[in-house]
């Protein structure tokens, strides 16, 4: 059996809210059509829930600028969908943005299609404002699996860069120190800017999972280790991740196209984010897929004279893609 439910919650928030016997998730289609709660039955949200007073969008636009100011005031935790121009900040044929582009500061229209009894379904659609682009995203829930298909169009008869982010951050009761990360043969490269405390050293490369230095990035630290950092998995055999805590007897699987999504931005922050809006208070580690690396001096850090990682949309060009997240109990 499975239904969708619109209310009002977060805040007063319009909330659509889909559930099948196995799960249950919500998403605030006035706030960038967030994913902010995966439920699996019997359980906790999945999804990292941001511990500071943060605010709804006080009307229907509000672009992020030059700073994360923005972003963080109005970051719920959960899952953004960020584009044009995710990361840290970038400017391309006059659209400028702050912290992680447009999409996640929009209000998306929805629908509710129709579908098969087992299956659970959301629309959403979104125009941007400063970049000649239009997404549509169909969500799709079935057991204990969700599955995103996107349409990204470039309406213009001009080539855009595109930097596109899928901020998945996930949280309690998922994350302890028994939990582990599966990961496919890969290369991690350490951001070249600190975050804050880590024992991974700025710019250093090695094969996934150890650091030149013996630190195990497979091992998720406690919420007290003070530990926060930004790096990046790349070169990946496979487009498949798995965070797994066999004492919460909880798996979550992602799966993705990695034809578009090149790349992992792995985000750690066990604690360690000691400025505002935190204050130490975040247990969250957000495994993101990204159609390029590195997150700062966007575009031109993974165009031909960085990375080469840089993803194109040509004129009129519709780029079209995927992505899975299962939950599952390891001892089953």
């Amino acid at each position: 059996m499975t239904r969708t439910i619109e209310r009002t919650a977060y805040g007063g928030m319009r909330t659509v809210t889909l559930e099948t016997e196995s799960l249950s998730v919500d998403v605030l289609p006035d706030k960038g059509a967030d994913i902010v709660a995966v439920r699996p039955r019997d359980s906790e949200n999945i999804l990292f829930e941001a511990p500071h007073n943060w605010q709804s969008l006080d009307g229907p636009y509000r672009p992020s600028t030059y700073d994360g100011t923005a972003w963080m005031d109005h970051y719920p935790g959960g899952w953004q969908d960020c584009l044009p121009l995710a990361g840290v900040g970038g400017s391309a044929q006059g659209a400028t943005y702050g912290l992680h582009g447009e999409t996640p500061f929009m209000g998306w229209d929805i629908e509710f299609p129709n579908q098969p009894s087992a299956v659970a379904a959301l629309d959403c659609f979104v125009e941007l404002v400063r970049y000649p682009v239009r997404v549509k995203r169909r969500m799709e829930l079935q057991g204990s699996e969700i599955r995103i298909e996107w349409d990204v169009e470039n309406e213009s008869e001009c080539s855009l860069p595109v930097v596109w982010l899928q901020h998945i951050a996930f949280g309690e009761p998922l994350l302890s120190p028994e939990s582990v990360i599966e990961l496919p043969e890969s290369l991690v490269t350490v951001d070249n800017e600190p975050q804050g405390e880590s024992e991974l050293i700025p710019g250093e490369q090695f094969k996934w999972p150890v650091s030149t230095d013996g630190v195990d990035l497979s091992a998720i630290s406690g919420p007290n280790s003070r530990i926060h950092d930004l790096s990046y998995i790349h070169t990946l055999s496979d487009g498949t991740y798995t965070v797994k805590n066999p004492s919460a007897d909880l798996a979550v699987t992602v799966a993705f196209d990695t034809d578009v999504f090149d790349s992992l931005w792995c985000w750690r922050s066990y604690g360690g984010y000691t400025d505002s809006p935190f204050f130490g208070r975040e247990y969250v580690l957000g495994l993101e897929p990204a159609t390029g690396w590195p997150a700062a001096n966007i575009p031109e850090s993974q165009g031909e004279d960085g990375t080469g990682t840089l993803l194109t949309l040509g004129p009129k060009e519709t780029l079209s893609t995927w992505l899975t997240l299962d939950v599952s109990s390891p001892s089953n």
